[in-house]
């Protein structure tokens, strides 16, 4: 998750560069939890478990989430076996975001308290936060509207604590997902300020595109329309660095809305709005597609 690119990419601040894809942030996430290398020496017992742990990750990466579920948690059982405590979190961890993805609220949410619990008797602060993330995605999706507004009060007083940029970005990405949720949107471009920074001192180019374009909703939600512009155009350089088709349709879709809102070059908006429209029937995302549509015919 943390790959230096060759040359730092200049900050957002200085250039003026600033849920929209929950499977983005399960990426970044999930890139969070890789268990320990194998070592040279590897006994049935443990190369079973790092089977289990590969197998999982393979699922994820197809989305099979109900199949890396069970390799997660099989991978969890057999680490604890092996009283490797470490891992065992970790794995935890993972298969809590496979319940997650699965909409398993409940299970995942117990998953990610226990998995929690291990990281902090561990004294693994960093693995303790990411669980609190964590903790945060379920519990909204899950409608526990009072938990999640006490674990935000409780985690913001404590953000002085967060050494890792790139846990801090994940953090305040979350942050300002929920405050969206419940319509504070000067709030939430706040949190994603911050989180844009926090991406950027990590050498995160992925977690900084995310953050940028989560702003850029929220500035179009506050009808700061050629924020969003920029947002989404520094956004959309990124995800093309990247190769991320679902970033660069989504950021598509969202340059041809703020140019529309703004009366701003209809022609290219709408050839904009076109390409997005394609490129989400090609990745198979009717809802994505239909709202390029929708945009299309307003054109």
């Amino acid at each position: 998750m943390n790959s230096h690119p060759a040359s730092k990419p200049e900050s957002p601040s200085r250039t003026g560069a600033g849920r929209f894809w929950p499977l983005v942030l399960v990426v970044l996430l999930v890139a969070g939890c890789r268990s320990n290398p194998k070592p040279k020496s590897n006994p049935a017992l443990l190369k079973q478990a790092l089977t289990y742990d590969q197998q999982g990750q393979l699922s994820a990466e197809r989305a099979q989430w109900q199949a890396a579920a069970r390799n997660w948690r099989d991978a969890a059982d057999t680490y604890a076996l092996l009283n490797r405590l470490g891992d065992q979190a970790l794995t935890l961890r993972k298969y809590a975001i496979a319940l997650q993805q699965s909409g398993q609220w409940e299970a995942a949410h117990q998953a990610a308290e226990r998995a929690a619990q291990m990281h902090k008797k561990l004294d693994d602060q960093e693995g303790w936060w990411r669980n609190q993330v964590l903790l945060i995605q379920i519990d909204a999706a899950w409608g526990r509207t009072e938990e999640v507004n006490e674990r935000i009060q409780d985690l913001t007083d404590q953000l002085a604590t967060i050494t890792s940029p790139g846990t801090l970005a994940l953090l305040l990405n979350e942050i300002g997902l929920w405050q969206m949720r419940q319509s504070e949107v000067k709030a939430a471009i706040q949190s994603y300020t911050g989180s844009v920074e926090a991406f950027w001192r990590q050498y995160d180019d992925q977690g900084m595109a995310t953050a940028l374009a989560n702003r850029a909703r929220a500035y179009e939600a506050d009808q700061a329309l050629p924020e969003a512009e920029r947002d989404w155009e520094a956004a959309l350089k990124i995800f093309m660095q990247q190769g991320d088709a679902v970033g660069i349709s989504t950021a598509l879709l969202g340059q041809a809305r703020t140019l529309a809102a703004q009366n701003k070059s209809p022609e290219r908006a709408r050839d904009l709005a076109q390409r997005a429209a394609e490129n989400f029937h090609r990745l198979n995302q009717p809802a994505a597609e239909a709202e390029a549509r929708r945009l299309l015919d307003q054109l």
